[in-house]
């Protein structure tokens, strides 16, 4: 990845042009031999074996992998909503079994939080995999997820990393990229899908702090197009907040129809950008032309907000006040965001009470009725925006 399958098999390596595949790999038998799709069989004659395997689905050049090592495997299963039943094969070194059924026994339910927010696992006639490897990281060759052989431990370490490579079978391998300028399609998503991850197992507060762990105000450049290179924070993590601002906009209902959307036009095929913004338009049946241009196409990094605020007695008396807020966007590259912004405050003796705004200035006053007196303030307190956000002194009555 991105364009280097060439280098050991003839190929047209655009990601876009996918093709079906199969293949026959003979080795010596002490070794096991996995590649894409499901086992056909294997042929032993004398101290060789040939692995045969096919692929029921279109696959990318650059999703195409050969492992080949002493394996050991063991299995696990997943049980669908709908009581189908996939086989997970799991291929190690030898003397790591115990710690990979620490390690990767969370598929499950990966798999069916996936499969809630995004639809049915799209392989499902090839079944699912995971090979040690010997680089330190992660690969979501289709249908068999690599990983890197010295992170299986058995502490239970590297969930987040798996569930980022099994997210890749919808996005990047079922969904795919029309070209590498749409990498974000691919690694944005998966990185959500962490987050995702996180939120259905330990609800709103999971999905936070994961997002705060993926946030830097050091994004840098365009998701479409990154001119620093693919993998990148940008791609990965700004990619992952665009979709997580998209969602805090138009709500959960709306998001995850958009995702399963997309997912049911595009699957087996490619998409671009343009693509995943028409589906966004179509489903929620609006412009999302401002959305895409101010968090994909420009090269700007994050929201930055500076505020202030106090509190007026209303002129026409009766003992209720206004909440003036003023606004400024601070960041320089781009002249103004145009997002919903939710506002929250709190009196010393009531619960919070929440207003959406809509920010679309470099500077907006915003006078909001209220019963009393707050004493604080807080503006998107539930993380929705890619943004640094800090207050400002307050000049409180």
């Amino acid at each position: 990845e991105p364009q280097f399958a060439y280098s050991w098999f003839p190929c047209d390596d655009d990601p876009a042009d996918k093709a079906l595949f199969e293949a026959a790999i003979t080795v010596d038998t002490a070794f096991v031999a996995l590649t894409n799709g499901s086992p056909v069989g294997v042929e032993r004659r004398g101290a060789r074996a040939t692995y045969r395997r096919r692929s029921a689905y279109p696959i990318s050049t650059y999703l195409i992998a050969l492992y080949v090592a002493p394996y050991r495997e063991f299995t696990d299963r997943y049980v669908s909503e709908r009581g189908d039943t996939l086989a997970l094969r799991y291929h190690v070194l030898p003397g790591q079994i115990q710690n990979a059924r620490i390690d990767f026994a969370d598929h499950p339910a990966m798999f069916d939080a996936f499969e809630r927010a995004f639809g049915r696992y799209p392989f499902w006639e090839d079944g699912y995999a995971v090979a040690a490897f010997a680089w330190r990281g992660g690969m979501e060759h289709q249908t068999i997820t690599a990983v890197g052989a010295e992170l299986i431990t058995g502490r239970d370490k590297i969930d987040l990393l798996l569930a980022h490579e099994l997210a890749h079978q919808w996005w990047g391998n079922a969904v795919g990229p029309a070209s590498w300028n749409d990498v974000w399609l691919n690694e944005g998503f998966a990185t959500y899908a962490e987050a995702i991850y996180m939120e259905s197992r330990e609800g709103e507060a999971g999905l936070r702090r994961h997002m705060r762990r993926r946030f830097t105000t050091e994004f840098g450049g365009p998701l479409h197009s990154p001119p620093d290179g693919l993998f990148t924070k940008t791609t990965y993590w700004k990619g992952a907040w665009t979709l997580h601002a998209l969602r805090g906009e138009v709500g959960d209902s709306l998001f995850f129809r958009i995702l399963q959307d997309y997912f049911k036009t595009y699957r087996y095929g490619s998409a671009t950008t343009e693509d995943f913004k028409a589906v966004c338009e179509r489903v929620a049946d609006r412009e999302f032309g401002k959305f895409f241009d101010q968090f994909v196409y420009r090269g700007v990094g994050v929201i930055e907000l500076a505020y202030d605020w106090r509190a007026e007695a209303n002129d026409s008396g009766g003992g209720n006040e206004t909440l003036v807020l003023n606004v400024q966007q601070t960041q320089a590259g781009y002249d103004a965001y145009d997002v919903r912004l939710t506002v929250e405050w709190r009196s010393e003796d009531g619960e919070p009470s929440r207003r959406d705004l809509r920010l679309d200035r470099r500077r907006q006053t915003f006078r909001i009725p209220i019963d009393k007196a707050p004493c604080a303030v807080a503006l998107d307190p539930d993380e929705w925006l890619p943004a640094a956000i800090s207050e400002r002194p307050k000049n409180n009555r």
